[in-house]
């Protein structure tokens, strides 16, 4: 059986979003904190850090990479587009998700979330907010033409990048209705019954946060 090791409030929801996706059997493994530093996990993944998982004899680490994996090797024909030309722009969509648009949501999200109001980088915020402000509008563009990333069809190019977004706005209330076409596509993506583990756990994750509780 496959399996995905990580906290359910970690990237294994990508992972996951793309295996329920596909409707394939799998196991999520949750690990208490430091266990990613165990002899056991590092030798799956030498980093010490999830996600990670193994499918049969394969140890893959990077979400990015697993998600490419599954849908390559379970989803020919749905999640995997067919010519060479859309898979090249599906990895161009996950390379451009984790270098321009991750880096400042996860400044913004790190200072809104887990930095005492007293001790926040506002400039360091703003400037956070300008960059994936410029990263959404390249999005914009994009869905501005098509209804997904790749064209009608969902792939996993729109999985890999609504991942990205969604913790932000779940958790950070990023307001993206200042961008109309990305508003409906993510919209769109989250709810597929395929995304209800990773809004599910947004939700109870943001629920825990409002009532001062600390995540699970």
């Amino acid at each position: 059986m496959i399996r995905l090791y990580g906290p359910g409030t970690s990237r294994v929801l990508m992972c996951a979003w793309v295996l329920d996706e596909l409707g394939r059997e799998f196991e999520i493994i949750e690990m208490a904190p430091g266990e990613a530093q165990s002899d056991e996990f590092l030798a799956i993944n030498p980093n010490g850090k999830v996600p990670a998982l193994v499918d049969g004899d394969l140890k893959l680490f990077e979400s990015m990479a697993i998600s490419h994996y599954l849908a390559r090797n379970y989803g020919n024909g749905s999640l995997w587009p067919d010519s060479t030309r859309d898979q090249a722009v599906a990895l161009q969509w996950a390379f451009w998700a984790a270098t321009e648009l991750e880096p400042p949501l996860v400044t913004v999200f790190g200072q809104t979330l887990f930095t005492p109001p007293a001790d926040r980088d506002e400039s360091a915020m703003e400037k956070a907010r300008l960059q994936a402000g410029k990263a959404l509008a390249v999005l914009e563009s994009v869905l501005a033409e098509h209804d997904m990333m790749l064209g009608p069809q969902f792939s996993i190019a729109d999985i890999n990048i609504a991942s990205v977004l969604a913790p932000a706005r779940y958790l950070a209330k990023l307001d993206v209705e200042s961008f109309p076409a990305v508003h409906k596509w993510h919209d769109a993506c989250l709810q597929r019954s395929s995304a209800r583990r990773m809004t599910d756990s947004l939700k109870a994750f943001a629920n825990r946060l409002e009532q001062g509780l600390p995540p699970r």
